[in-house]
């Protein structure tokens, strides 16, 4: 049993961090969505399925590019999105602070989206011989 966490340094990476990072951002919305009375659900909705979209983008290996290209086209619409309301009097249910660092946030993440396509190319599968 002690084996399994001899090596777990392989697994502290970025990605890693971005993944577990949107994932719990985006149920925090939700819990701030559902606990709100106030928040208007045009405004959390899309934030909370940007983060899944997100991570779930990040942890597959091999997520076709234009499913890339679309959560790039989100992350940088949301980060300005979040950056105009934060920094203007626009109307919004998400707090001027929470906003600003959803800025940070969606800047993280697009970089993280562009590195996943710059990575070496994953060997495909060879065929499995089968002799008897």
């Amino acid at each position: 049993m002690f084996g399994f966490f001899s090596d777990y340094k392989q697994y502290i990476t970025l990605r890693n961090f971005a993944v577990v990072y949107n994932g719990l951002t985006g149920l925090a919305v939700l819990y701030s969505l559902w606990s709100n009375p106030e928040a208007d659900p045009s405004e959390y909705v899309i934030d909370i399925s940007i983060h899944a979209l997100t991570a779930i983008t990040l942890m597959c290996k091999q997520a076709p590019e234009s499913v890339k290209a679309v959560a790039m086209a989100l992350n940088t619409y949301r980060g300005f999105d979040a950056l105009f309301k934060a920094i203007t009097s626009l109307p919004s249910t998400i707090p001027g602070i929470a906003n600003a660092i959803d800025v940070l946030n969606h800047r993280f993440n697009f970089k993280e989206l562009e590195k996943l396509g710059n990575e070496e190319e994953v060997e495909p599968r060879s065929a499995v011989q089968h002799t008897m």
